[in-house]
């Protein structure tokens, strides 16, 4: 009994100091979970950087929306990331950091690889200046006559006449489909896009007519008689896509070849489909999905030459976070707007 005892004191002081480092061990972890990102971390270190930093070292302009988690930064470039997520796109590209960007403190932590990939992508758009570059100066001889060299009047390439109906979908209390992860809705990148179609077109010389300008409902049959009183050439309803996989991606034209109106209206749809088909192609990294028949109301109903562009999907993980970037809405509207060009030179 009294070995026993002798072994019990010799051990508790053993077991004491292990409870002492077990609770140092667990006040270490917790504090350093509390604790803001390590700042100004290098790559290899894993550590993060904060927007603040971010933005004045590159001179960014920082758009938040700290509800959705959705952070953007412009300038020159552009960034969009997800807090919780390592993706993000950089200058419509999608790009992985290697741990996720975090919201804490109020503000957005991103990882420290992003300053790297930021200068990479500065410096591949860099454009430069006739003083940076390298310049020697060699006198010429003067030419035999004195008489001034004939002027040139620049050339204007005439403007595109015509009239195009843009139909941006949806509206109102009718919100279309809605981005899983950030909750933006379908009619308002709709009216975006089509908005910056119509910039571009009035632009070019010629005349626009919107169903709608605002966010309102109008109903189809008001689309389609709207477009049919416009004594327009063409119809171009702009949509934005879903799906139940979050790996589809891309963009589509329809036409519908069961309109009543005539084999030279399908023929002309057709084609007006191509066209906005092959400018979009290439204006970011997505898939093309073709033109091709579908029956839909808007373009069955109106006597014109009419199709439905489905720009992308908002469903799509990678392609969700893009949709509401301006560099995003401009090449789309570049692409649809090229294509109407296209088709209207090509009457």
């Amino acid at each position: 009994m009294t070995a026993r005892r002798t072994e019990r004191a010799a051990g508790r002081p053993r077991r004491l100091k292990r409870a002492a480092f077990t609770v140092a061990l667990l006040f270490v972890l917790f504090a350093a979970a509390c604790s803001p990102p390590k700042q100004g971390g290098t790559v290899n270190s894993g550590g993060y950087v904060s927007a603040f930093e971010l933005t004045h070292r590159f001179n960014l302009r920082a758009e938040p929306d700290a509800v959705r988690g959705v952070f953007r930064f412009t300038g020159d470039v552009e960034l969009t990331v997800l807090a919780g997520s390592p993706s993000a796109v950089l200058n419509g590209e999608r790009v992985a950091f290697r741990s996720p960007v975090l919201f804490r403190n109020g503000d957005v932590w991103l990882p420290a690889e992003a300053v790297g990939m930021i200068e990479r992508a500065i410096a591949r758009s860099r454009i430069y200046t006739y003083s940076e570059r390298p310049f020697s100066f060699r006198p010429s001889t003067p030419p035999p006559t004195s008489r001034p060299p004939a002027t040139r009047r620049p050339s204007r390439r005439p403007g595109v006449r015509g009239t195009v109906v843009l139909d941006p979908g949806h509206g109102g209390n009718d919100s279309g489909a809605v981005g899983p992860r950030t909750g933006v809705k379908e009619k308002d990148l709709n009216l975006s896009v089509a908005k910056r179609v119509r910039s571009l077109l009035a632009a070019a010389g010629v005349r626009v007519v919107m169903t709608r300008t605002a966010d309102v409902y109008v109903g189809l049959r008001a689309r389609v008689a709207k477009a049919n009183a416009a004594g327009a050439d063409c119809f171009v309803s702009i949509h934005h896509n879903a799906a139940s996989s979050p790996r589809t991606k891309g963009f589509e034209v329809f036409y519908s070849s069961n309109n009543p109106f005539g084999s030279l209206r399908l023929k002309r749809s057709v084609r007006l489909a191509r066209d906005i088909e092959r400018r979009l192609r290439g204006k970011w990294n997505t898939r093309d999905r073709g033109a091709r028949h579908k029956s839909l109301y808007v373009t069955r109903r109106t006597r014109i030459p009419s199709v439905l562009v489905e720009v992308e999907f908002m469903t799509s993980s990678e392609m969700e976070p893009l949709l509401t970037s301006a560099w995003f809405q401009q090449r789309a509207a570049a692409g649809i707007a090229e294509g109407i060009l296209d088709y209207l030179r090509g009457r």
